[in-house]
């Protein structure tokens, strides 16, 4: 996998990598979903794959194969602090916050390695399967994720 593909995981992916930031920072009241569930509690309790992802603008083959490739392979899990995106040749740990969480969408804000500030949008379409729509990096879309099965 090159760099360029990378790069784009990074983009897409990184926004999704922790949990609170700035550390002690304070997430705005969450509103509660009917079964009584915040967004950030959804995320957490563990590990999501990667099915999918729609660019707004068509990708060139290249990274557009390379994205095909990670169906199923990529992973993001949340402990309530950080979370930890994994797969071929991936691996990132680092801090978020959520806002606007209203039980079943959430804003989710990180900050990048070199602290530049990422945002996007998770939204679950039932208790397995969420989308997470990024607007403002290089490559926007709409990625799908699904829990994944405990010991999987």
């Amino acid at each position: 996998m090159n760099l360029r593909v990378l790069a784009v995981l990074a983009c897409l992916l990184a926004p999704v990598a922790g949990c609170t930031w700035p550390p002690g920072g304070n997430s705005q009241t969450a509103r509660r979903s009917p079964d009584g569930l915040t967004c950030a509690q959804r995320l957490v309790g563990g590990s999501w794959r990667f099915t999918g992802f729609t660019p707004d603008r068509p990708l060139d083959p290249g990274p557009a194969q390379a994205l095909e490739r990670l169906h199923g392979s990529l992973r993001l899990s949340f402990n309530g602090q950080q979370a930890l995106t994994t797969g071929p040749a991936l691996y990132h740990v680092g801090p978020y916050q959520i806002a606007d969480d209203d039980g079943v969408s959430c804003r989710i804000i990180a900050p990048d390695d070199s602290g530049v500030v990422s945002e996007t949008t998770a939204r679950f379409l039932d208790s397995q399967h969420m989308e997470i729509l990024d607007r403002r990096s290089a490559v926007p879309g709409r990625s799908t994720m699904e829990r994944v099965a405990q010991g999987s």
